[in-house]
């Protein structure tokens, strides 16, 4: 290391990822692969956020069983000579929204309690521990409504085509990361951010409140919130139907053809099962909504590439307003 004229010595690193270096993020991977097989917990990986996964019938089992696996987990950070960073390290005990929880659920790792939160932050969407999605609605919609305030200040002195540059970067952009698991929330909790999306296309075309809102989104080539989850839910059924996710994905849709050994309308356009709903709410699930999309899309544009699918499929959307 240098600084200004003092330079260190140099020092043989014989544990951890230096920082700062090309290799470092790929080191860092290599370094903590063998984490998974250390318990018996599923084990979500991306760079150094990580989360373990573990559910059960009786609480009270499922308390002593996560307590016995961090132990193990807690071995192998010893024997690799790392630490957790408890500030950072919290949990969430997911369960039916009627179902009231009389046992407190503890989780210790090294003797220290582990903090049981209602929500928690994992790859940059908030996570309630009623999967209803309304935390993450929530700061969203403060976000986007700030970046309106800011189109707004600065419309007058931009162009039309520089303002929509500036809408999908600060709201776009926002709206579409992982819509495909927070829309599925309830109509009345999505309401505020649709109303700030109107406002922000209206704003960055100078159109006043009554126009007509299908024909300023056509004309525009800009998306509303519902249709925005269809296209990102289109975009990954393609993917799913060409074996370009993982695996535990694929393996919870059918398509209608591998269910019948006779040839139907649906099968020959590539449609996929679509699964029973057992409550009102699950028609909006990712499970659920997933499939239906899918078999909504003409099969000329199904059959065209990764590329040319999005053009098209956008184009299609776009034209169902009228």
């Amino acid at each position: 290391m240098t600084t200004y004229t003092c330079k260190s010595d140099k020092e043989y690193i014989t544990c951890g990822i230096p920082q700062g270096s090309v290799l470092g993020p790929t080191l860092f991977l290599i370094y903590i692969n063998d984490l998974p097989d250390c318990h018996a917990m599923q084990t979500l990986l991306f760079a150094d956020d990580t989360a373990l996964l573990l559910s059960g019938p009786n609480i009270l089992d499922l308390q002593n069983t996560i307590n016995d696996e961090l132990k193990n987990v807690q071995k192998w950070f010893t024997q690799n000579k790392l630490t957790l960073n408890l500030n950072k390290t919290n949990y969430l005990l997911f369960h039916p929204a009627k179902e009231k929880q009389s046992h407190h659920f503890l989780l210790n790792f090294d003797g220290n309690m582990l903090m049981q939160t209602n929500e928690s932050k994992y790859l940059g969407v908030l996570i309630d521990a009623k999967l209803n999605w309304k935390a993450h609605i929530l700061h969203l919609t403060s976000s986007v409504a700030q970046s309106v305030g800011v189109l707004y200040k600065i419309r007058h002195f931009l162009s039309k085509n520089l303002l929509k540059i500036l809408y999908n970067a600060l709201i776009k952009s926002k709206l579409s990361y992982a819509i495909t698991l927070w829309a599925s929330a309830y109509k009345s909790d999505l309401h505020k951010l649709n109303v700030l999306n109107n406002r922000a296309v209206r704003c960055i075309t100078f159109a006043n409140r009554h126009t007509n809102l299908n024909t300023l989104y056509k004309k525009h080539k800009i998306l509303q919130l519902n249709e925005l989850q269809h296209y990102e839910l289109g975009k990954h059924m393609f993917k799913l139907h060409n074996n370009e996710t993982p695996l535990l994905l694929i393996g919870n849709y059918q398509l209608v053809r591998d269910r019948h050994n006779y040839n139907t309308r649906h099968s020959a356009k590539d449609n996929y099962v679509i699964p029973l709903r057992h409550r009102k709410q699950d028609q909006n699930s990712f499970m659920y909504l997933g499939p239906k999309v899918w078999n909504s899309i003409p099969v000329t544009i199904k059959n065209k590439t990764f590329i040319q699918f999005q053009k098209l499929y956008y184009d299609n959307l776009l034209e169902n307003y009228t």
